[in-house]
């Protein structure tokens, strides 16, 4: 059996995590013995054609990337088919039935069939009829409502785009060819930005409550491709895919929230405009594109590419499981009890924590504000319409460090209540002027009120770090992350604070860190609101970063002991 397809199947039959998708090929090496299928309407029988996108994204959800080394999951995945593959075409739902019904419908099964314990489900699916227009999608508020209710987080894919972007810049293709690397890039961004209110995101991804993936332009393959065309859009800067469409949310909120690995999608020059277009070139193959199960072809097992929003959105639900595997396996104690909708708000903290820019502002911001004036809300806003947070490298939410160190915690917040926790500081932090990070992330799910300009019910907020907090970490707020007012629009608020200045406080002491509910917007709500919140504290190179901070706190990670032998 080749390598890619010899996979353990795990062992537990309880999923924490779902897919609502088209049906796939169950019987693939890679997903039999994986999936816990559930299929109430017998769309297996209708699906006669091609299982491309259902088979994809439970590939993808359950192993990630194939081209990446194996990271297996714990638990098998509960799979509600909600689209059939016809005879010919794309996968398709059920003429006879709603959209929005098909869901609510099977997120109540999941509830009561299999899938009582499932927290984190994937939505790899969007209404190309609905791009968002500033009001909230009837299929956005039916996720609000059951991420509130069942304690769900739901990981909806942005969208893609295939249309063409005009280059105005240049005459004709020669003059595109004949310019430099740097001025192609800018000219294609430029383009893209002229078009940014043609391309927003697709309903439900303008759910308040859900989280919201974009595709970046990354993935593991390692094959190089010879040829002039097509050609990456962007070489020398990292950037969401050509294809993936853009925000912002509600209110000006950050949508999409984040972007992970959705493929090295190319571009090619339409042969016949001029000026010269640029459209997104649609096919993956092995050169750019996550590898993924598919439909056997002549006998053979199959294995494709894929690329775009929906893949990242599935990989986003791959790391999440990863994440509460890692969580379960260190804090048993902890886990094993807590609420579901807590567990879920601890994910989507969890899982936005490690995104950042990675410097492709001083990319953007040159070109969207190119006589540098602008306000720092509408620069940072205009950024954040492409990147979100910014980028998510799985291994970055998951892996530990010896120079750095996430603490995280759960629970409610009752009406205009705040609870404020002690972060014990590093003495390391105070004894060099190395660069540090100081990174907090607070997520929670609100109830809504559907036709009213509040819709969202509750609003948590991060108060802002003050000396002698800020003189004692040594630190001061990064440009490079949405403003306050806008990251406090939705319902995750990502706070990164950086320098490198020497930290000023004594030994064994902690910096406050405070969480707060704002006060209800309408009608006061008496129910208390679960909310899951990570800070990390990271110096490069500082090497007792982690086990100063365990050293300091109560409720430690369990240690596991290598048997002897």
């Amino acid at each position: 059996m080749p390598d890619d397809i010899a996979r353990a199947v795990p062992i537990n039959d309880d999923p924490i995590a779902a897919v609502f998708d088209a049906v796939p090929v169950q019987t693939h090496p890679l997903l039999a013995g994986h999936l816990a299928v559930d299929d109430p309407d017998n769309l297996e029988a209708q699906a006669v054609g091609p299982r491309v996108h259902g088979t994809a994204m439970a590939s993808l959800t359950v192993h990630g990337d194939l081209n990446d080394p194996a990271s297996p999951i714990s638990r098998r995945v509960y799979f509600r088919p909600v689209m059939f593959a016809p005879a010919l075409g794309d996968e398709i739902f059920d003429s006879g039935k709603l959209v929005i019904d098909v869901i609510v419908e099977a997120v109540m099964r999941m509830r009561r069939n299999g899938g009582m314990n499932v927290v984190v489900v994937n939505l790899s699916l969007g209404d190309r009829t609905k791009p968002f227009g500033g009001k909230i999608s009837t299929w956005a508020r039916a996720l609000d409502f059951l991420a509130y209710t069942y304690g769900i987080l739901f990981l909806v894919s942005a969208g893609n785009i295939n249309d063409g972007v005009e280059l105005g810049g240049f005459p004709d293709q020669g003059a595109f060819h004949s310019a430099t690397a740097d001025d192609r890039e800018k000219a294609i961004f430029q383009g893209l930005d002229a078009v940014k209110a043609d391309r927003r995101v697709l309903a439900p991804a303008d759910s308040v409550n859900a989280l919201t993936i974009g595709s970046w332009h990354r993935d593991s393959s390692q094959e190089v491709f010879g040829g002039a065309s097509p050609f990456p859009a962007y070489a020398n800067v990292q950037m969401p895919n050509l294809s993936s469409r853009l925000g912002l949310g509600v209110r000006r909120s950050t949508k999409p929230e984040v972007l992970l690995a959705g493929g090295r999608q190319r571009v090619r020059l339409d042969p016949v405009a001029a000026p010269p277009v640029i459209v997104p070139h649609p096919h993956p193959t092995r050169f750019w594109g996550l590898k993924v199960a598919a439909h056997p072809e002549n006998g053979a097992v199959g294995l494709h590419f894929t690329v775009g929003t929906s893949a990242a959105t599935a990989l986003a639900t791959h790391s999440a499981h990863r994440i509460f595997d890692a969580l379960e396996d260190a804090y048993p104690e902890l886990i094993g009890p807590m609420p579901q909708a807590e567990r879920a708000a601890l994910l989507k903290a969890l899982l936005v924590h490690s995104a950042s820019w990675r410097g492709s502002d001083g990319f953007i911001r040159p070109i969207v504000d190119p006589d540098l004036d602008l306000h720092h809300e509408h620069w940072r806003r205009e950024v954040c319409r492409y990147l979100g947070y910014g980028f998510v490298d799985p291994e970055d939410a998951v892996a530990c460090a010896a120079d750095r160190a996430t603490l995280w915690a759960t629970g409610t917040l009752g009406p205009e209540s705040s609870v404020t926790f002690d972060v014990p500081l590093p003495a390391a932090i105070g004894a060099s002027a190395n660069q540090r990070e100081v990174r907090v992330t607070l997520a929670w799910f609100t109830p809504i009120r559907p036709g009213h300009l509040a819709y969202r019910a509750v609003k948590l907020k991060i108060a802002s770090l003050q000396d002698p907090a800020i003189e004692a970490l040594g630190v001061r707020t990064s440009p490079q992350q949405p403003s306050n007012s806008q990251s406090e629009s939705g319902t995750i608020v990502h706070r990164r604070w950086l320098d490198s200045r020497i930290g000023n406080f004594a030994p064994g002491a902690t910096f406050p860190l405070q969480i707060q509910r704002e006060r209800d917007q309408g009608t006061p709500i008496d129910e208390p609101i679960p909310f899951g919140l990570a800070v990390t504290l990271e110096m490069p190179g500082a090497a007792t970063i982690y086990q100063e901070v365990h050293a300091n706190i109560v409720v430690k990670p369990r240690v596991r002991v290598a048997a002897q032998t």
